[in-house]
C-alpha cells in the first residue's frame, strides 16, 4: 500500500456513488477519480483524499488510442461513434499517463470494465505501469464480486475458478444456513423486483445536470432509453403496447412441469459482450432444444417488452406463457431454469435447480463444492446498493483481490 495511488475511471453514476464510499473509508490512500460523469465531480468535494479529473470533449488528448473497441459498451450500446470513442480514448490515456508520471506507483479501480475506461487501463496494465481492480454486484444480498483481471467471463475466476479455494478458511461459514435464509428472503412477499430494477427508475438533480452537460460538451455513458425509464414514459408505453396486444397473459402458471426462462435486460453488457443470443434468439434456440411448457418472464429493468409481445404474436405457440410472478417463486415451481448469462441462473443453482447457461458467465464452471467458498470467502461483503458507510476491514478485503 505504502506509496500506492488509487485511481478510479468512472463511467457509470453507481459507480462514482460507491467509490466515494470506499474512498471515505478509506481515509489512509489518496484516490483520484477520472470520470465522464459530471455529478461525480461535485460529489467528490465531500471526501478530502479525493482529486477529480473531469473527461469532456474539451479536454486535453495525447495521440494514444485503442487498437479495438471490441469490448467497449460504449459502441456495443452505442452510446458512441468509433470517431468519439477513439477521442475519448486519447483523453483518457492522456490523464492516466499524466498520473502515472506524477505518482509512479498506480491502481486502476472500475467498475465491470467492459468499456473505453477498462480497455485502457488493460493496456497500461499490459505494459507493467499498473495494477487493476474490477467490480461488480454479485447479485446477492450484501455481497460485491472483485477481481485483479475483470468481471464475469474476463475474470481470473472464470478461468481458474478453483482459486476460490484459496481464500480464507470457511469452516466457521454455516453455508446450508445462508442458503436456507437466501432462498427464504427471495420468497417473501415483496422481494421480486430486484434493486438494480428500483435504481434504474430514480431520478434526481445531478441524473439531468448528467444528461445536460454530456449532451453540451461530454461522452455519452447513458443510453436515452434509460432517460426514458426514469422519466416514467417507457412503462406508460409499455402498459400501452400491453393493452393493445393480443397475445394472452394468463392469470395462472401452467399445470404441467415448466422450464422457466427468465429475460435479461437487452442493453446488459452480459449478453452483448458476452453471448452469442439476445433473448428473442435465446427463445428461439429455447423452443427448439427443450420440451415446454416454457414460462418466461422480461427482466424488471427492461423499459419496454412490446418487442416480446410482438414475437410471441408472430410465432402464435399456445405452450409459451409471459409472466410477471416472483422470480423465485418461479424458479421453485419449475423443472429446469434456462438462461443466456444471468445470474439469476446462480442462484437457481443455489436452490438445487438443473440450470442450462448458453451465454458465457463464470457459473456454469463453478462445482458444487466451490460454491460454498465463493459465496462464504471469494466475495467481499459490502453491499453496492446501501448508502452506509463502508467498514475499513471491507475496504482492505476488497484490495486482497489485488493478489
Amino acid at each position: 500500500m505504502k506509496n500506492q495511488h488509487y485511481v478510479c475511471l468512472i463511467d457509470y453514476t453507481g459507480a462514482g456513488d460507491f467509490f466515494l464510499r470506499v474512498a471515505r473509508a478509506d481515509t489512509c490512500r489518496q484516490y483520484t477519480f477520472v470520470t465522464t460523469v459530471p455529478s461525480v465531480v461535485i460529489k467528490a468535494k465531500q471526501a478530502s483524499n479525493v482529486t477529480t479529473h473531469f473527461v469532456s470533449r474539451l479536454s486535453p488528448k495525447g495521440n494514444r488510442t485503442l487498437e479495438t473497441f471490441e469490448r467497449c459498451k460504449e459502441l456495443g450500446l452505442k452510446f458512441l461513434t468509433l470517431k468519439s470513442a477513439e477521442q475519448l480514448a486519447r483523453r483518457i490515456f492522456y490523464q492516466c499517463d499524466k498520473i502515472i508520471s506524477l505518482h509512479g506507483d498506480v491502481v486502476f479501480l472500475l467498475w465491470n470494465g467492459d468499456s473505453i475506461m477498462g480497455e485502457v487501463a488493460r493496456v497500461i496494465k499490459a505494459e507493467g505501469r499498473a495494477k487493476t481492480l474490477f467490480c461488480e454486484i454479485a447479485n446477492l444480498p450484501g455481497k460485491l464480486f472483485a477481481d485483479s483481471e475483470g468481471v464475469n467471463m474476463r475474470s481470473s475466476l472464470f478461468r481458474t475458478p478453483d482459486k476460490v479455494m484459496q481464500y480464507a478458511d470457511v469452516e466457521s461459514f454455516d453455508f446450508n444456513a445462508w442458503s436456507e435464509e437466501f432462498t427464504k428472503s427471495k420468497l417473501s412477499p415483496g422481494s421480486g423486483e430486484p434493486p438494480q430494477a428500483k435504481l434504474s427508475q430514480k431520478l434526481s438533480l445531478f441524473n439531468f445536470m448528467d444528461f445536460v452537460i454530456v449532451q453540451l460538451i461530454g461522452y455519452r455513458f447513458f443510453s436515452y432509453q434509460a432517460i426514458l425509464n426514469k422519466l416514467k414514459i417507457s412503462r406508460l408505453k409499455k402498459a400501452f403496447k400491453k393493452k393493445l396486444s393480443k397475445t394472452p397473459t394468463p392469470a395462472e402458471l401452467p399445470k404441467e412441469e415448466f422450464v422457466f426462462f427468465p429475460m435479461q435486460v437487452s442493453s446488459d453488457t452480459q449478453i452483448v459482450l458476452n453471448s452469442n443470443y439476445d433473448n428473442l434468439q435465446a427463445l428461439d434456440y429455447l423452443v427448439e432444444n427443450f420440451e415446454g411448457p416454457f414460462v418466461i418472464k422480461p427482466h424488471p429493468a427492461e423499459g419496454d417488452i412490446g418487442y416480446i409481445y410482438d414475437y410471441l404474436k408472430k410465432i402464435s405457440r399456445n405452450d409459451i406463457y409471459l409472466v410477471f410472478d416472483n422470480t423465485y417463486r418461479l424458479i421453485q415451481q419449475s423443472k429446469e431454469v434456462f438462461v443466456i448469462n444471468s445470474t439469476v441462473g446462480f442462484e437457481a443453482m443455489l436452490m438445487n435447480k438443473k440450470v442450462t447457461f448458453i451465454g458465457e458467465t463464470l457459473y456454469k464452471s463453478l462445482k458444487p463444492e466451490q460454491i460454498k467458498y465463493y459465496v462464504g470467502a471469494y466475495l467481499v461483503n459490502i453491499d453496492f446498493f446501501s448508502h452506509e458507510p463502508i467498514s475499513n476491514s471491507d475496504v482492505q478485503a476488497l484490495y486482497q483481490r489485488l493478489e
